[in-house]
């Protein structure tokens, strides 16, 4: 009657009652512990619990009565949650906080496998196909991008540098001052700028979107001068890259010429030797190789006020305008001479030639150089003019150009008056 009793006294909880069923166990009697050889499982509790001493482990059950306010925030759910402990503890029933499942619900060889279908394979297939050839196209254009920035890099490198060092040597540019001996003749030239004559007609190249031409044209010069009594004879000439051409080359190799004399009176015969260096009977001594893939090379002079130095029926020899305008007046250069040369299909270009104390007070210097690329594939047409011709028409781009308006430091006023 008295455990009767006991079972029908159950604690409210909030809305809901708790049942304890409290195993009858005689008095004095207290079963050990370590009698429990059944573990407690991971998970859902075992149908079947070996008990060798036959104590029954209360179990506590919720049942929701009804639903109230519950101020604790204790969460009296109905899931049972999952256990850690023996069987035998009085706590294995309880709910485990620990959210660890067990293997005692699993059912043995209910294995799940799951695996792709083969039309997923494929898609799959295509979407990854789809984006390496993504991928490989634009790795080609950013490659492609960086080559090409790259040699324009290297052009742009070495045509300043060539630049720079005609600049230096030009501007350093001395009159010998040589008398003028009779028959017309001079004892020395100071400098002098003609078309080349292995380069006789130019490359015209057409311009993308325009009527409009370029003209290359490539001269060979000479100037004069002078370092502690040392009389310096300096050229420059572009060589045929394919000697086939005859004197219609179009892309050729810069060379560097020197030549000191002791003496003003052995200087006159710098100019000669210039010419001489690079004759059909010489031994290209004295020369140094400067750029390759020379495609354009032209010189103009110009006069103290900075109009350039032209012809005009006005006036005899080289002259330049004193004036701005339509109509100017114009002026002459002393110990000055100057051709037209009409196969260069140029209006202002001039074959001119600077004696005596004379010498241009500016000089306008343009170089035209072929990317290393395309300077290559035109060498490999070798004996095909037409080919080559036509090959450098379509490459206008190709070419860089520089253009750069270099003082004369040693300019005699004199020869402008």
């Amino acid at each position: 009657m008295r455990g009767d009793e006991e079972r029908d006294q159950r604690p409210e909880v909030r809305g809901r009652s708790l049942s304890l069923q409290r195993s009858l166990i005689p008095k004095g009697l207290c079963p050990p512990a370590q009698g429990c050889e059944e573990r407690a499982t991971l998970g859902n509790r075992c149908s079947e619990i070996y008990n060798p001493n036959g104590v029954e482990a209360p179990s506590l059950e919720w049942s929701s009565t009804s639903v109230s306010r519950n101020p604790v925030g204790v969460d009296n759910s109905s899931v049972r949650l999952p256990r850690v402990a023996r069987s035998s503890q009085p706590w294995a029933l309880m709910p485990n906080p620990f959210g660890i499942d067990g293997p005692c619900g699993a059912k043995p060889g209910a294995r799940q496998e799951a695996a792709f279908s083969l039309i997923e394979l494929m898609v799959t297939v295509a979407l990854l196909t789809l984006i390496v050839l993504g991928l490989l196209a634009m790795f080609t254009q950013t490659k492609r991008a960086f080559t090409s920035t790259m040699t324009q890099t290297d052009v742009l490198e070495s045509g300043r540098a060539v630049m720079d060092m005609l600049a230096r040597e030009l501007e350093q540019m001395t009159p010998s001052q040589a008398p003028y001996l009779n028959k017309g003749t001079y004892l020395s030239t100071n400098f002098f700028a003609e078309i080349d004559p292995n380069f006789n007609k130019p490359l015209i190249q057409a311009l993308p979107g325009a009527t409009a031409r370029r003209i290359n044209v490539i001269q060979r010069f000479f100037f004069l001068t002078e370092a502690n009594q040392v009389w310096t004879g300096t050229g420059y000439q572009v060589l045929r890259d394919d000697p086939s051409t005859g004197t219609a080359g179009k892309v050729g190799t810069l060379f560097r010429y020197s030549s000191p004399k002791p003496s003003r009176a052995e200087a006159a015969r710098l100019s000669g030797d210039f010419r001489n260096a690079f004759g059909p009977n010489s031994a290209l001594t004295n020369l140094n190789r400067i750029a390759d893939g020379v495609v354009h090379l032209r010189l103009r002079p110009f006069a103290t006020n900075g109009f350039p130095v032209t012809l005009a029926p006005q006036v005899s020899g080289p002259q330049f305008q004193l004036l701005p305008g339509p109509n100017p007046p114009l002026a002459g250069v002393r110990n000055t001479f100057a051709y037209w040369n009409i196969n260069t299909y140029l209006n202002d270009q001039l074959d001119s030639y600077f004696l005596s104390n004379a010498v241009p007070a500016y000089l306008e210097l343009e170089l035209g150089i072929l990317e290393p690329r395309i300077l290559e594939r035109y060498r490999s047409m070798a004996g095909n003019t037409q080919a080559q011709d036509e090959y450098l028409l379509n490459h206008v781009a190709q070419v860089h150009l520089f253009r750069q308006r270099i003082p004369i430091r040693n300019v005699d006023f004199a020869a402008y008056q």
